[in-house]
């Protein structure tokens, strides 16, 4: 009997003492890194929206300038310095084996859009590939556009618009046709204010 008692003390002493390490114990911190941020989505090539000129000009390892045609690019929202506004364009790029030109808009000195355009004597041509292409770099969501005007295809979400044209070129001796594209990233221009 004496033995039951003082094994059921020696328990309950040390039940008393794991009780008392445990409340006594600090409590143990994982160290964890902070979740880095998502990187910044990309725009044409290299660049990232929010790029200014010169951090476009060294991802791209290209040299920007100003515009060499005027082309109306964007309309300043109302009650905007259209001060505010650049475009600048990109010579020499290559888009669907063809020479392409590439504009770039800025607000404030930050990318917030970007347009591409090439031209070929084969409208249909130009057409089917531009379509394969779009498709592929922008995905199945897309809407055609049924109208008689320029304007072919939209994709909509909720971080781009994308926009893309055919269009015959009026001024030429013989068929010329222009595609263009232009990406507008959505949670830039929606900033603008």
């Amino acid at each position: 009997m004496k033995f039951r008692k003082l094994l059921a003390l020696l328990l309950f002493l040390t039940a008393l003492m794991a009780a008392f390490y445990i409340y006594n114990q600090q409590p143990v911190r994982l160290q964890t890194s902070p979740v880095p941020p998502p990187p910044p989505p990309k725009a044409y090539l290299n660049a990232e929206w929010g790029m200014s000129g010169a951090q476009i000009e060294i991802a791209n390892q290209t040299t920007l300038q100003d515009l060499s045609v005027a082309r109306k690019l964007y309309t300043p929202k109302e009650g905007i310095d259209a001060a505010r506004y650049r475009a600048l364009e990109q010579p020499g790029a290559r888009l669907l084996d063809r020479d392409a030109m590439v504009y770039y808009a800025f607000f404030d000195d930050r990318l917030f859009a970007y347009y591409v355009f090439v031209s070929d004597t084969d409208g249909d041509s130009l057409d089917d590939q531009m379509r394969a292409f779009l498709a592929s770099a922008f995905g199945p969501g897309y809407s055609d556009v049924e109208d008689e005007g320029s304007l072919r295809m939209i994709w909509h979400n909720p971080e781009i618009i994308v926009n893309y044209w055919l269009y015959e070129e009026s001024y030429s001796l013989r068929p010329k046709f222009s595609a263009a594209y232009g990406v507008v990233y959505r949670p830039m221009e929606d900033a603008i204010h």
